[in-house]
């Protein structure tokens, strides 16, 4: 069985989360669970479902990435994504958001950056998000790659594993070396 699609959207720092399940109650949604968490632990979030139950839409509470940001999954999730990013004010501008990482200063900035790009790509595989991460694998700094590493198994786009086998195999960073096996192995 094919992998559901899942929409991430990064709201503004600013947002408040009521604001969220106000625009879903207003909606029909349902509330369903408070505190899922992630298999991993790295995660938790409150999870509402569309009237008709073909739609999951998760506030996530990523500690890995350090970053909140709603999911948008299931049968008519297209629709409401694009509903949110009108109600909302939401990162989504594919410009900005593949810039974050090269304009950030400090490594702990580029980091961040670097999931915030990652977690907001879109489900299917983009080119041009593709060319940002070649370019952040390509850093002199180990930490950025490793990182970028990470942040890149938030995707499920095939077109990465070439990139992460080469650094797996040629990397001179052992830590870097050590995080390409781990993402190969995901």
């Amino acid at each position: 069985m094919k992998k559901p699609i899942e929409y991430r959207l990064i709201p503004n720092l600013e947002w408040d989360p009521d604001d969220l399940a106000d625009w879903l109650a207003e909606k029909g949604w349902v509330y369903k669970a408070a505190l899922e968490k992630s298999k991993s632990g790295s995660s938790m979030g409150v999870v509402w479902e569309d009237a008709e139950k073909k739609t999951v839409l998760r506030l996530v509470f990523d500690r890995v990435a350090e970053v909140r940001y709603v999911s948008i999954s299931g049968e008519y999730a297209e629709k409401y994504v694009r509903e949110y990013q009108k109600e909302a004010d939401v990162f989504y501008a594919k410009d900005v958001l593949l810039l974050l990482p090269f304009h950030a200063k400090g490594e702990e900035a580029i980091v961040g950056n670097i999931f915030l790009m990652a977690i907001s790509a879109p489900p299917d595989f983009d080119s041009d998000y593709l060319d940002a991460f070649k370019r952040l694998l390509d850093s002199p700094i180990p930490m950025i790659r490793m990182e970028t590493i990470a942040a890149m198994a938030y995707l499920n786009w095939s077109e990465l594993i070439p990139l992460v086998e080469i650094l797996k195999e040629k990397d001179v960073d052992a830590g870097v070396r050590r995080a390409a096996n781990d993402f190969l192995r995901m």
